[in-house]
């Protein structure tokens, strides 16, 4: 054991591992002064005190089977640091200016009609060859992406600037030196020439752990966060345990932050994390390449972090931002249980891009809640009995699931058996889905697309300024009724097919009609007593009656029992003076005397044609 003594300060670590090369820290105790640290004088919270670091240009070095304890701040961590022999880079040059047109790999010659690139002069590069490898980046690794595109094309030349070969290169990734190579040159994608110039792109090489190992270690109490991990590069932490850590300031059990994108290919293979204070996460806040697997935990990643793979986990909460497709990349969920909550969020407005969530079974009955917006996709999954608030699904199974709000997005193939589900307030778009004894409330204004659907028993509810069509479904039995002094809705059905089995199948007060159609659909009844298409039950003066509403039932067939397309049941005494205008055209009934419209033809604002 290694025990720190009490002291007043920011910074110390116990063990520090930089810029060496197969070095290994296995077994022991490292304690810190969590009990006796001089809080109340100690600088900037007391944050960096450490156990262990593993810095700079570190290389092939593990730290295993050790207990890290009472440390003030960071159980461990990892970075370029500050204090590295020979400083935090090998090398930095920056890359001049930029001349319009992009090279062609073929030959390394410059297309000057190329019009979306930009391209460097030849950069000397004779005397970075000795590292063997360069990153094209903005110097440090936590800006982020500096171009349109991450992509950088580059042409590698030879002393008297013949061309050699090219590659594609993605920034903050090292690539090596071709043996023979004396001049680079590169292309970006950008707006202007003057957008190029002011990218910050260099040529460099930081020092930063390579190949390292944090393995069956226990983090307890570590007050500021169990891990900090910072720059890094084919990282493996595995079978570590983290507990009573993140109390303050990072509040987390595992932090990935201050690397941002020179975090890259980070493997967490069976660590358990539990009894933290604040949560049992493993916090990413950019990075490229994060594989978690079998781990037990919370994740949270942000936006930042780019084509993360989550498999095979036993997750308490999981938190993924998609912010779009070049800043959040490729995200895989897969085969992942969750036991509170699982939540896909993103930008404000649709990025366009979504990450793709497969595999769940949430079949219990405990109180999990799934959220995902815009940026998420369900693909494969079943859920039922609990709070499931799903933008885009795909080929998934719901049952005796709610949802307050239905953020926008589109299902496709979903089957879906005794849901409640309130509030459309987005555009959605549903395709070839089976809806069983569930219902739809609250509709205001965003246009709603059904089509290919099946409703079996299912009820509309409250449709207000609705916007909604119906292609090609197929409803039995079941109805839809505007509400009580709802404002005018626009319903179009379509090729669509109705098995009436109560009085009417659209129940609707008059001045909630704008516009609705019926093209093209079959209407039959199971109801002995006979049924109707529509039913406007409900002729009160509304402040909305200045707005004129048509009833349109064209080439629709009505099979046996059903001898009225449209009835009015409100009393015309007193009736609203709203204009309607009833068009049919085309139809057929199978009752003999069968007619679209009937007592309207007694209101003197409604009109047939």
């Amino acid at each position: 054991t290694i025990k720190e003594n009490a002291f007043t300060g920011s910074h110390g670590v116990i063990v520090k591992m930089s810029s060496v090369r197969d070095a290994h820290l296995v077994g022991g105790t490292l304690e810190g002064d969590y009990y006796e640290h001089d809080y109340a004088h100690s600088p900037n919270h007391s944050e960096w005190p450490m156990g262990f670091t593993i810095n700079a240009a570190a290389r092939d070095c593990s730290v295993e089977n050790v207990r890290v304890r009472n440390i003030t701040g960071y159980g461990g961590g990892n970075g370029i640091g500050k204090d590295a022999r020979g400083g935090l880079h090998y090398f930095s040059q920056g890359a001049g200016k930029y001349v319009p047109g992009g090279l062609r790999p073929a030959d390394g010659t410059l297309d000057e009609s190329d019009a979306a690139r930009f391209t460097t002069g030849f950069l000397d590069i004779s005397e970075q060859k000795r590292y063997k490898f360069l990153q094209v980046s903005k110097y440090l690794g936590y800006q982020g992406r500096a171009t349109r595109s991450w992509q950088v094309v580059a042409c590698w030349y030879d002393a008297e600037k013949n061309f050699l070969s090219s590659e594609t290169l993605f920034q903050y990734r090292p690539v090596m030196i071709p043996v023979d190579a004396t001049f680079l040159r590169f292309s970006v994608e950008a707006g202007s020439v003057d957008e190029a110039n002011k990218c910050g792109l260099c040529m460099c090489l930081f020092r930063v752990p390579l190949n390292c190992t944090v393995r069956n270690c226990v983090f307890e109490r570590c007050r500021a966060v169990g891990y900090a991990a910072s720059a890094m590069k084919n990282m493996l932490f595995e079978g570590n345990e983290f507990m009573f850590s993140g109390e303050a300031l990072a509040k987390c059990a595992y932090d990935a932050e201050d690397g941002w994108d020179q975090m890259q290919d980070v493997y967490f293979l069976r660590n358990w994390f539990h009894d933290n204070p604040i949560n049992n996460s493993i916090l990413t806040c950019a990075g490229h390449n994060f594989i978690l697997e079998k781990n037990r935990c919370a994740i949270h990643f942000w936006g930042r972090t780019h084509s993360p793979c989550v498999r095979d986990n036993d997750i308490t909460s999981g938190t993924y931002y998609c912010d779009s497709r070049l800043r959040s990349g490729y995200g895989r969920f897969e085969n992942n249980r969750y036991a509170k909550a699982l939540t896909v969020a993103g930008a404000k407005t649709h990025p366009g891009w979504d990450y793709v969530v497969s595999g769940l079974d949430l079949t219990s009955t405990n109180g999990f809640k799934i959220d995902l917006g815009p940026s998420g996709r369900l693909v494969g999954c079943r859920l039922a009995n609990r709070t499931a608030r799903v933008a885009n699904a795909s080929g998934c199974v719901f049952t005796n699931c709610t949802a307050a709000f239905i953020p926008s997005g589109n299902w496709f193939g979903v089957q879906v058996g005794k849901c409640k589900f309130d509030n459309f307030y987005e555009t959605n778009t549903y395709t070839k889905c089976v809806f069983t004894a569930t219902s739809f409330h609250n509709f205001r204004g965003a246009l709603q697309t059904f089509e290919d659907c099946v409703f079996v028993n299912c009820g509309f509810s409250m449709l207000t300024a609705a916007n909604i069509r119906f292609t090609r479904c197929k409803f039995i039995g079941g109805e839809a009724t505007c509400g009580w002094w709802s404002h005018p809705s626009h319903i179009e059905y379509a090729d669509c097919s109705f098995e009436i089995a109560g009085a009417s199948y659209l129940r609707i007060p008059a001045y909630t009609i704008r516009k609705i159609v019926f093209d093209k659909c079959l209407v039959k009844t199971s109801n002995a007593k006979g049924a109707s298409l529509i039913d406007v039950h409900d002729l009160r003066p509304q402040p909305t009656d200045n707005q004129v509403g048509a009833i349109a039932v064209r080439d629709c067939s009505f099979g046996a029992g059903i001898s009225k397309g449209i009835v009015v049941t409100g009393n015309p005494n007193g009736a609203s003076p709203k204009q309607v205008t009833i068009e049919s055209s085309g139809n057929t009934f199978a009752e003999k005397g069968g007619t679209v419209l009937n007592a309207a033809a007694s209101l003197p604002t409604w009109t047939a044609r």
